[in-house]
């Protein structure tokens, strides 16, 4: 009997968790809940009443307040314009933005009070960008038409974004990176037209081939477009759409900007919902099978990239991508001989590879492999399948 090690390689994979504060509108301009950076949960208080402000003279109003830590374009997002209530529905929404003391307020800016273009329907997200001074106590006017709601919203505040062009440019990982747009504004200089756009950079550490792609849920997703360029102001690679494949070469820099499509923008509303997406880049890795006389050695190509690798080996090929294990058709006796082996699952070595320790594997033997990352995502990805003779 014989031995032969998987091998697997954890990395941290960059992830965030986005927690809600729950903050009231107040109905009185002295008593408005205090919004913070992020996303806000935003509940009401009913029997609302008209106070008075410079955008909004009638009709019943709530506050919220926000204090900026630095100074910097802010960006607002108040998610969904319409709010059920147990007679109908309420229409929610911006009214205005304030400086100065509650009864002695300066407008900002103010805001139309009426329900979203089509075809923007339940429901719609209304976005404002106002510039504000660091330690200045700001209230923010909703305005509120029907009876009082019994539903939650979500309020968003967000600086602007520090990769709103190109020249700026977060460089990211393979992985998934959290993204919003909500603070991001329109290049003026681009291909593909999309609104509301940030810039990424990705370097890849091996030629191969990497997959591309906005992960934003089934109502958002198709919302977003990506381009892909080899340069700022280079050559266009891929154009539109959710997501791309293509051959990125090691240790060139790749532009990837995403952006909205336009027609899921119009004016101050959007159809987006205030959940983060996932910016994905993918690789297509490959194992490399290295045999010297009674030793195995299984590696990744060019190197161990980002993920969870699982390598079963079989004596069995399978036709990929089906079989076992997509492609290798191990039996259970294997697979527990490998559960068996050590290590199952460890680090790789700084070649990318891991060699199958004390047990000496006989000569002549046809062995067939392939690696399945991602192990702890819901969509498990493999290679192809590789195969080495034992000497």
């Amino acid at each position: 009997m014989f031995r032969v090690a998987s091998i697997a390689l954890l990395c941290a994979l960059l992830t965030a968790s986005v927690r809600a504060q729950s903050v009231q509108v107040h109905n009185n301009c002295a008593s408005a809940g205090a919004l913070s950076v992020g996303i806000n949960t935003i509940a009401f208080v009913c029997s609302y009443s008209n106070d008075a402000s410079p955008c909004h003279p009638t009709g019943a109003n709530g506050w919220l307040k926000f204090t900026p830590a630095s100074t910097d374009t802010y960006y607002f997002t108040l998610e969904r314009n319409y709010v059920a209530w147990a007679g109908g529905i309420n229409l929610i929404g911006l009214r205005g933005v304030y400086s100065g003391a509650c009864g002695a307020l300066n407008s900002l800016q103010c805001f139309a009070f009426q329900p979203p273009p089509s075809p923007f329907f339940v429901p719609g997200t209304m976005h404002c960008a106002l510039a504000l001074t660091a330690g200045t106590e700001y209230r923010i006017e909703i305005a509120i038409s029907g009876s009082c709601p019994n539903d939650s919203m979500l309020f968003e505040v967000l600086p602007s974004a520090t990769n709103d062009e190109c020249s700026g440019a977060l460089a990211i990982d393979a992985g998934g990176t959290p993204i919003s747009i909500s603070n991001a504004t329109t290049s003026a200089v681009q291909s593909c037209p999309k609104q509301k756009d940030e810039w990424y950079s990705f370097t890849p550490p091996c030629t191969r081939t990497y997959t591309v792609n906005i992960d934003a849920g089934p109502s958002n997703t198709n919302a977003y477009s990506v381009d892909i360029y080899d340069a700022c102001g280079g050559t266009l690679l891929a154009c539109g759409g959710a997501g791309h494949t293509l051959t990125m070469s090691a240790g060139a820099a790749y532009l990837i900007h995403v952006g909205i499509q336009p027609l899921y923008v119009q004016g101050a509303y959007s159809t987006l919902s205030l959940n983060n997406a996932i910016l994905y880049v993918t690789d297509h890795f490959g194992l490399e099978l290295t045999v010297t006389p009674g030793f195995l050695s299984i590696g990744i190509e060019c190197g161990a990239p980002y993920g969870a690798y699982f390598t079963p080996v079989t004596l069995v090929p399978g036709n990929f991508p089906n079989g076992w294990f997509l492609g290798i058709d191990i039996t259970w006796f294997e697979l527990i001989t490998q559960l068996s082996a050590a290590p199952f699952v460890g680090a790789l070595d700084s070649e990318g590879s891991v060699t199958n320790g004390p047990y000496a594997v006989p000569p002549g033997l046809t062995l067939y492999a392939v690696g399945v990352s991602d192990l702890f995502q819901p969509i498990w990805k493999a290679s192809p399948p590789a195969t080495v003779t034992t000497i």
